[in-house]
């Protein structure tokens, strides 16, 4: 028996099943199509479809979709209907949104479009901005000072003052940590087995 939305019972599965079927037509646009059996979660075949990408191998990307898809391959999902940008296994199970997504995908009024070399370097953005840098950068820090201090970690008592050469107070070292001793090493101390 073939598995269709019809024959699914449950609005759960109907859901499972339209996500699916989202993620096979966006990946059938893009590249490399993988049909599954539902039933038995195998792979029935694999068709390359990469007239868009050139990449058979191309897979979707929801969160470095920007970079990945758009910036990588000169490429654009136009004609999105869901409210939310995710991958499909992560929208809301409501069946209207998805049947209308699918149905979008499925008559190519969602589709990967090339944009232009203009519509790209619009577009274009920096990947990753750099952090800005600590306040305190090239500066000398105090070291630490252990707990007993009485929680001032400043190194500075009330009242006192940096000296103006910046010279950096010597920090108690910490104490030694107690070796905890295994069971065996318990009961041969104390005469047990």
């Amino acid at each position: 028996m073939k598995l269709t939305l019809e024959t699914l019972t449950n609005s759960k599965q109907k859901a499972t099943y339209l996500m699916t079927s989202i993620q096979d037509e966006i990946q059938r646009k893009l590249g490399l199509f993988t049909a599954l059996d539902l039933t038995s979660n195998s792979i029935l075949t694999s068709i390359p479809t990469a007239e868009i990408t050139g990449n058979n191998d191309a897979q979707m990307q929801y969160i470095k979709y920007e970079k990945d898809i758009v910036q990588r391959y000169g490429i654009e999902l136009q004609g999105w209907t869901h409210s939310e940008w995710t991958t499909p296994r992560k929208m809301s199970t409501s069946l209207p949104p998805l049947e209308t997504l699918l149905n979008a995908l499925r008559s190519d009024a969602c589709k990967f479009v090339k944009l232009t070399k203009a519509q790209l370097d619009a577009r274009e953005k920096p990947v990753e901005k750099p952090r800005k840098k600590r306040e305190d950068f090239g500066k000398k820090r105090k070291k630490r000072t252990s707990a007993t201090d009485g929680g001032n970690n400043s190194g500075e008592e009330d009242g006192e003052e940096d000296d103006a050469e910046g010279d950096i107070e010597e920090a108690t070292p910490p104490a030694p940590k107690k070796r905890r001793r295994s069971k065996a090493q318990m009961n041969t101390a104390s005469g047990g087995n």
